[in-house]
């Protein structure tokens, strides 16, 4: 099995499945927080708009070859 393959593989994984499907929901909540809360703490808003750019860079996890 290639690396890509095995890569594919962990993707398809429910448990890697779940994994992202709670990245996702944490993504949501952080929105809707920030949405409901902008502006009040500017700090606070820069903290979850940093968590939401770093959650969405784990969703974006591709397969890169290091060779």
């Amino acid at each position: 099995m290639t690396e890509p393959e095995e890569f594919n593989d962990w993707k398809a994984n429910p448990i890697t499945k779940q994994f992202f499907t709670s990245i996702a929901n944490r993504i949501y909540d952080i929105q809707v927080d920030l949405g409901t809360k902008a502006g009040l703490e500017p700090i606070e808003d820069a903290r979850k708009s940093g968590a939401i750019i770093a959650l969405s860079d784990i969703l974006d996890t591709q397969y890169e070859d290091t060779k």
